[in-house]
């Protein structure tokens, strides 16, 4: 019985590197932007090459490592796409000038170097002389040019990413910062934190309910009872369970907004009997004071004296 064999032949004609497509070396600061002038033709669907751009910029004090990608589509650029695996992201720009590829980082970093190489398919238009004869010039986008792109910085990891300081994000997008056990949390932070704002929004339970017209407001002598027998408030947790549990941030201002609330309700009752009592001892003062002026004589009046006895 016959068999058939397959074998999985890698061409390498089909794909070229080329490790010294240039070198750049700069001992002043840019004006305009840092522009890598290519020899690869804008031409539709025939060039996919990845281009690396690796060395140092002096004016930050970080290695460049730069992986630029992308796919040459009618006019323009599709599927682009640089990721970053130095300390170096300046703003990176493709456009076609008089039908080639220029790729501008936009940064003005002074005393600057770096190496360019190539690895591409060896299609139709990424010949050896497609890779030769590139420049690097201090220049703006040309006004002429067309499909300016701005190009993504984008970085994917895989299984879990270990940090300085004891941090880690894991393989289920879970973040730990100063510790490598979130305990399911999204965000797990085993120190101090500073913010200059925070937000959290989706709380359905916010207490507004409280000045509802059906709402049971408990009496203040079941709340002294309360606090008689907990030590606490209704509703608030316990010394010992926030302790070991810790305190639900929402949660806490939930019940703190609840509780002032509640006690405005308070506050409320009180002032009504007040302006009841006060009432009541503005009539009673009146009535004391008109039974007063008649039992006794007003100071400048006249008592007739008796002279019958």
């Amino acid at each position: 019985m016959p068999v058939a064999i397959c074998f999985l032949i890698s061409d390498a004609t089909a794909q070229q590197f080329y490790n010294e497509v240039y070198n750049h070396y700069s001992n002043v600061t840019p004006v305009n932007t840092v522009k890598i002038k290519t020899n690869l033709p804008v031409v539709n669907g025939n060039q996919q090459p990845t281009i690396i751009i690796e060395g140092f910029n002096y004016s930050t004090a970080k290695p460049i490592g730069i992986m630029l990608t992308y796919h040459t589509w009618f006019d323009g650029f599709y599927a682009y796409k640089a990721p970053s695996f130095g300390a170096y992201t300046p703003p990176i720009f493709l456009a076609n000038e008089g039908g080639n590829v220029v790729i501008v980082l936009d940064d003005r970093g002074y005393y600057q170097r770096f190496s360019i190489r190539v690895f591409s398919g060896n299609g139709v238009d990424e010949t050896p002389a497609n890779f030769s004869g590139w420049t690097v010039v201090d220049e703006s986008v040309a006004s002429g040019a067309t499909a300016v792109t701005a190009v993504p910085y984008e970085n994917s990891f895989a299984g879990n990413v270990f940090m300085p300081g004891g941090g880690i994000w894991n393989s289920a997008g879970k973040v730990g910062i100063g510790t490598t056990d979130t305990k399911g949390h999204s965000l797990a932070v085993n120190g101090s934190a500073i913010f200059t704002r925070v937000i959290v929004k989706n709380y359905s339970n916010w207490p507004d309910y409280v000045f509802d017209s059906t709402y049971q407001l408990a009496s203040l002598r079941s709340v002294e009872r309360y606090i008689t027998a907990n030590k606490r408030l209704p509703g608030i947790p316990a010394a010992g369970e926030v302790m070991q549990q810790g305190v639900d941030v929402a949660e806490m201002q939930q019940q703190q907004m609840k509780k002032i609330e509640e006690l405005t309700l308070y506050i409320i009752e009180l002032n009504k009997k007040l302006e009841k009592q006060q009432a009541l001892i503005e009539t009673l003062m009146k009535s004391d004071a008109s039974a007063s002026s008649k039992q006794f004589p007003k100071a400048n009046e006249v008592i007739p004296i008796r002279h019958d006895f």
